[in-house]
């Protein structure tokens, strides 16, 4: 006992020792420099001085844990545990790095096209599963039953459709206000309790006076009281790491990557002065002048401050280049990624371009995927059901009998509901009543908008549009008023049919010219009231179009300086032919293709065909020849880096993604037959109805197996006497029209919407091969033909 108070005495005679922690906001780098050092090894750490003492956890972790007090003389393992990092030895160095890194997957496989589905699609997958009862039960006022889903499959369905599988709910208040976490109710223990009902909901949109209009569909009820809504997966905050049922993104414990340069090589075994360095950009420069490597930082990483803390002992110490280049990947939690013959700090050895494009390649190809199964079920809704089933359910705001008159069939059985455009003053009073209150919303949401544009309450001559959408309610015992689920359908997404391919022409949109659009209109009666009542001149146009003048071609090539056609030719006759029919059609230029697919039509080359001389001339000689006759510039076209579907073993060019081109083109043929609306390329869209050719691989240029026969095919075309020059382009399909239908299709080819004079949009046209015909142009798009006397050439 006595000695226990001696010691206690003592205790309280020392002097108090600071914790470093009791310091508001202690970082990293002070710790370190406080720590006790080993003889021969240095402390290596990136921005330090940005690190935190964290906040300890419930747990205890030992003597020393997270969070807790450093003291002068704790071992830098003790300080990087109260700090929360991790620690590694390479050589000499011991590094104090972030614990965690940020990994995004790079090959994310076959996406599941059900996991994370909008809540809409869910719906439309659920509503086509539901057996004729259900159905009935769900389109009542009662609604269907969770608890009367059959099988499990429906039930995910239905779960799919709330977020993150929870009935959440949250008020949805009528003067905007937004709710607070407080104000939510968890009611994910009542789901099988809680019905499942559809019913019509209108959404207006109000033109005021010509003006920007506003589209409302959030109205508030006739009563005013607020109503309930599912919270919307933004609400719940954090980042979606899962893409398609796969982890895209995930956090790992921090250990060092894969890189792509040696740290063992001989080169980085000699030793580097770290005296003087003070960011990351001083150490890759040191590092550098040292091995005469090539070294470069990630422009983002080069100027974050280093802390380099000597041995114990400094005598003698000394640390290596490959050490200290491999404690740095770490502690930024990177790696060195070589591009030629130089090396960068940087994420990973994948660039993030790269994963970027693979992760967008990837949703792009589940969204793809995701149409069959929608598109499968709206056509079997159309079969099965009617969008007439869905009633108003007693709502005042309901279509009248005469506004429903304007309602037309997209199916054998199906009749959409219409909406109804015009003055508000045709409108019921229910109705008027509700664009009112869609005014009043949107004065309250968008009220410097509203202000601004100097609008007004609208009067019985504003115009109106009311669409009778498709909303999805719950109804859940303990909540007064149905709640919203925010799924709210078009009969359009609901009752659905497989688009057809070959509706549309080349840009995949609206048709383009009368016909298609008077084809289009017939098909539709409602559009075609309603484009009747907004402008009844250009039905008439459309409906009787005048008669199409025929448009004598010649002609208007004649104001055109530079006039070039795109053609190739099998034989030596058949060049001489093709100018003669150039010269008849009132071009003054032919662009004739003699290299295509890796295989060239003129001279002794390496790429040459067997066939390509006939009596000691090629088609370009002949050509030539016949084109100083008559006039006729010849140029010779060659596509230089589409080398068939067998390219030389090793000459490939791969894409950001390392993909070859015909891998592109063969998923991009998948978009294609899907629909795919995001499909654009620099000529606009391709057509619906002609498959890309997925069969030519491009070369790359720097391969010596692709530049070297390359070289000697232009110098023998260089040397064909009276050429004008040679267009180096790619020529793809959708950049060109059909030119000269007399020429066997096997090997005809085009007139370039880019090269040529005359541009058109993407319609096909019809030249005869005589010349005392008038050339014309049928079947003309109704957007202008535009003419040009520019050319490109490489």
């Amino acid at each position: 006992m006595r000695q226990r108070l001696l010691l206690a005495l003592l205790l309280l005679t020392l002097p108090v020792i600071p914790c470093f922690a009791d310091t508001p906001d202690l970082k990293l780098d002070t710790a370190l420099a406080g720590a006790e050092r080993l003889d021969h090894q240095f402390i290596f750490c990136v921005e330090a001085d940005r690190v935190s003492l964290p906040k300890k956890p419930d747990s205890d972790s030992g003597p020393i844990g997270q969070g807790d007090p450093v003291l002068p003389g704790a071992s830098v393992d003790q300080a990087g545990i109260a700090y929360n990092r991790s620690e590694r030895n390479f050589g000499t160095l011991r590094a104090v790095a972030p614990p965690t890194m940020v990994v995004l997957s790079t090959n994310p496989g076959d996406p599941n096209i059900y996991d994370g589905m909008p809540a809409g699609d869910s719906f439309v997958l659920l509503a086509d599963s539901l057996t004729d009862s259900q159905w009935q039960a769900m389109t009542s006022a009662g609604g269907l039953g969770v608890g009367d889903l059959t099988d499990a499959r429906q039930r995910d369905l239905f779960v799919a459709m709330l977020p993150y599988g929870k009935l959440k709910i949250a008020p949805w208040y009528a003067n905007s206000l937004l709710y607070t976490e407080k104000d939510t109710r968890d009611l994910t223990s009542s789901i099988e309790e809680t019905r499942i009902r559809i019913l019509r909901k209108p959404m207006a949109m109000i033109m005021y006076d010509g003006k920007s209009g506003s589209q409302e569909s959030e109205i508030p009820d006739a009563d005013n009281t607020d109503r309930w809504k599912l919270v919307s997966p933004e609400n719940w905050g954090g980042s979606k790491d899962t893409v398609f049922g796969v982890k895209v993104r995930e956090e790992l414990p921090n250990v060092p990557k894969v890189a792509e340069i040696d740290y063992n090589s001989a080169a980085l075994n000699v030793p580097v002065d770290v005296t003087g360095l003070h960011t990351v950009a001083d150490l890759v420069k040191a590092v550098a002048l040292s091995t005469h490597i090539e070294l470069y930082a990630d422009a983002r990483l080069e100027p974050a401050k280093l802390t380099i803390l000597p041995p114990k002992q400094a005598a003698g110490a000394i640390t290596t280049a490959g050490d200290l280049l491999q404690a740095l990947a770490f502690c930024v939690t990177g790696t060195w990624r070589q591009v030629g013959p130089a090396f960068i700090l940087t994420d990973d050895i994948a660039g993030i371009g790269t994963r970027a494009q693979q992760l967008f390649e990837f949703e792009r190809h589940g969204d793809a995927l995701r149409k069959d199964p929608l598109y499968d079920a709206g056509e079997d809704m159309l079969k099965r059901h009617s969008p007439n089933d869905i009633g108003w359910l007693g709502a005042p705001e309901a279509w009248t009998a005469k506004q429903m008159n304007g309602q037309y069939y997209a199916g054998k059985q199906a009749s959409f509901i219409p909406s109804i455009d015009g003055p508000m003053g045709d409108l019921t009073p229910a109705q008027q009543s509700l664009v009112l209150r869609a005014d009043k919303q949107f004065a309250s949401d968008y009220s410097w908008q509203y202000k601004q544009e100097g609008n007004s309450p609208p009067g019985p001559k504003t115009r109106v549009e009311l669409m009778a959408q498709i909303d999805v309610q719950l109804i859940v015992p303990t909540v007064i008023k149905p709640v919203e689920t925010g799924v709210v359908v078009a009969d359009s997404q609901l009752f659905q049919t497989r688009p057809d391919p070959h509706q549309y022409d080349n840009r995949g949109g609206a048709p383009q010219t009368y016909a298609q659009m008077a084809d289009y209109l017939k098909q539709h009666p409602d559009i075609l009231e309603q484009l009747r009542k907004r402008n009844p001149a250009l039905v008439d146009r459309i409906l009787n179009p005048p008669p199409v003048k025929p448009v004598d071609v010649r002609q208007s090539l004649a104001t055109i300086a530079h006039r070039a056609v795109i053609v190739s030719a099998k034989s030596v006759a058949e060049a001489q032919a093709i100018v003669d029919q150039v010269k008849a059609s009132g071009f003054n230029e032919l662009w004739l293709m003699v290299f295509d697919k890796g295989k060239a039509d003129v001279g002794a080359s390496t790429l040459s065909k067997a066939t390509a001389l006939s009596g000691g001339k090629d088609v370009l000689d002949a050509a030539i020849e016949e084109g100083r006759k008559q006039g006729v510039d010849v140029y010779a076209g060659l596509n230089l880096l589409a080398w068939g579907s067998d390219p030389p073993k090793g000459t490939s060019d791969f894409t950001i993604t390392g993909e070859t081109s015909a891998q592109v083109w063969a998923r991009e043929n998948v978009y294609l037959a899907n629909h795919d609306s995001n499909l654009e390329y620099e000529a606009g869209m391709i057509a619906l109805d002609r498959p890309i050719d997925a069969t030519s691989v491009y070369v790359n240029p720097f391969t010596p197996k692709v530049a070297e026969p390359l070289d000697d095919l232009i110098r023998n075309v260089a040397h064909h006497t009276g050429i004008k020059g040679m267009s180096g382009g790619r020529y793809r399909r959708q950049d060109t029209v059909p030119f000269i239908p007399s020429i066997p299709p096997a090997h005809s080819r085009w007139v370039s919407t880019k090269n040529s004079g005359l541009r058109s949009s993407g319609q096909r046209m019809s030249i005869p091969s005589t010349s005392s015909a008038p050339i014309t142009i049928r079947d003309w798009p109704m957007s202008a033909c535009r003419t040009s006397n520019t050319r490109t050439r490489s």
